[in-house]
């Protein structure tokens, strides 16, 4: 995988900065690590604002497409443990599948609470939501991080990736 979007997390850390990323629990505000970890994730894929080349080809900023499951195993959230991979070679092999299979569920249920706290908390918009239609031609969502130093630079990353990427103005 390539990672072009080095310098947005420098505006991923300027979010946390700003509190953006951080929740109250019991009487204390908290950075919220898996907002973090989940924005770094996103920011490191998606293309950079500065990345003018990539842009003048008609290349939205700031958008990340990979969906949950890429972002769960990029991030190691579904890796086994050493004792589930263990019991995979005592059985019939299936141990760490299921484990695999299980903790893919969770992190998919993980990052899409997280996501609605980043949307809540205005640093994600949801482009275009996930489609799956029969036969198999699923689409994954489309997420525009919002790294601008306010909402209307904000807008402009918005209407411009809508724009190239031929989605409905909201």
């Amino acid at each position: 995988m390539t990672y072009m979007g080095y310098r947005n997390i420098d505006r991923v850390f300027a979010l946390a900065e700003r509190g953006k990323l951080s929740k109250i629990v019991g009487d204390n505000l908290k950075l919220n690590e898996l907002a973090l970890g989940m924005m770094c994730f996103m920011g490191k894929t998606a293309i950079d604002k500065e990345d003018t080349a990539a842009i003048n080809e008609g290349n939205p900023y700031w958008c990340y497409w990979l969906g949950w499951d890429a972002m769960a195993a990029g991030m190691g959230l579904i890796l086994p443990t050493q004792q589930q991979l263990d019991l995979s070679y005592v059985g019939d092999g299936s141990g760490a599948e299921k484990a695999i299979e299980n903790r893919t569920l969770t992190a998919r249920n993980r990052l899409s609470r997280t996501a609605k706290f980043l949307r809540d908390n205005g640093c994600l918009r949801l482009l275009r939501p996930a489609t799956s239609f029969a036969g198999g031609n699923k689409k994954t969502a489309i997420w525009m991080l919002c790294l601008g130093e306010d909402d209307a630079e904000n807008d402009t990353a918005e209407r411009w990736a809508r724009r190239v990427l031929h989605l409905r103005a909201r």
